[in-house]
């Protein structure tokens, strides 16, 4: 979970058996991150969910354009959580 300026302001590792719930605020800029080969994933929001426009995107992340920038800022976050 990030700030409105990009600082990480939460971090959680799920696991399966004691945390494997995680529930984010509305209009919080949020990314999931996968640690393992094999994760199920599943996000639950009110509707109507619209594919155009319901997402939000954070103007300080990577967008995707640059490949070594968005490798860059994913092992960031991930050495983050591995702290």
């Amino acid at each position: 979970v990030f700030d409105e300026q990009g600082n990480i302001a939460d971090a959680n590792v799920l696991e399966p058996k004691d945390n494997f719930l995680y529930r984010v605020g509305m209009n919080t800029y949020h990314a999931v991150m996968p640690l393992t080969s094999v994760v199920i994933y599943h996000e639950s929001k009110p509707g109507p969910f619209l594919r155009e426009g319901d997402s939000l995107f954070a103007p300080w992340a990577p967008d995707g354009q640059d490949a070594e920038e968005a490798r860059r800022y994913t092992e960031k976050l991930l050495a983050y959580v591995s702290a």
